[in-house]
């Protein structure tokens, strides 16, 4: 699943021939990326969601300063651009465009769909979803390993695949015999190999002390949701898409049980 991401604001302003009238011309923020420059924002109201050109979905977010909403204002769009689940936000003095939580129905079997910006939505990921073979029936078919060549125990990150397919995977990586790695155990212990609509994932084990209905454990005691393989969220809760903190869930097509 993509997972959801962010794209900071060194944003290019982009000036289209088909939204301007004038020759295409890019022109960088003055201080982008100027470590000693000022702030693009102090708050989310000081960015602006913007795209490639002013008839196009939005990728990222400029301070309101550049004047791109007023620029747009005029510029008759041939068709209107489908918007991802996004807002502008100001996230450490510069805009973000980051994905929108949502509540969504737990009536979907296979997790949700994403938008153009990879944001989940409330609609089912559908037949998308499953790989073209079924890479595992059970857990106990899928396997923890590196997802680059430092893992998580050096510093990287790590993943999970089919136990069948290991030796394949491991030499796609194409590693060398002492890659660089920055040494530094970020393992996340709660996190194992899973089979999760017969594909692999790395996700948070079934919380033993749980109650039936209470869902999948993760650390903190929030539960994940939206899939066939994981019970429903405890009763009063609702399931949230895209929301902060919640990556794991977010690249696995899921969302997190939380109070309403």
């Amino acid at each position: 699943m993509k997972s959801p991401v962010r794209i900071a604001a060194t944003v290019l302003v982009v000036m289209w021939a088909g939204c301007f009238g004038s020759q295409s011309e890019t022109a960088s923020l003055d201080g982008a990326d100027d470590p000693s420059a000022p702030p693009e924002c102090f708050v989310n109201t000081d960015c602006v969601p913007a795209g490639p050109s002013c008839c196009d979905s939005w990728t990222h977010s400029v301070p309101g300063s550049t004047n791109w909403e007023q620029s747009c204002e005029d510029v008759n769009c041939p068709n209107n651009a489908v918007q991802p689940n996004a807002g502008a936000v100001c996230e450490s003095g510069s805009c973000v465009l980051q994905c929108s939580p949502v509540v969504c129905d737990q009536t979907f079997t296979s997790g949700y769909a994403s938008d153009s910006f990879g944001c989940l939505i409330c609609e089912s990921a559908g037949e998308t979803t499953p790989p073209s073979r079924a890479e595992c029936v059970a857990d106990t078919d899928c396997v923890r390993i590196a997802a680059d060549c430092c893992g998580c125990a050096n510093g990287g990150t790590d993943t999970a695949v089919a136990a069948s397919d290991l030796d394949d995977y491991l030499g796609g990586l194409g590693c060398k015999s002492s890659p660089s790695c920055p040494g530094v155990d970020v393992c996340q212990a709660d996190l194992a190999p899973r089979c999760l609509n017969n594909a692999c994932a790395l996700l948070p084990s079934p919380a033993p002390d749980l109650s039936p209905d209470a869902g999948t454990g993760v650390t903190g005691g929030t539960t994940f949701c939206g899939s066939a393989d994981l019970p429903p969220c405890a009763e009063g809760q609702v399931c949230v898409l895209n929301a902060p903190g919640a990556d794991d869930a977010s690249m696995n097509g899921l969302g997190i049980c939380q109070d309403p």
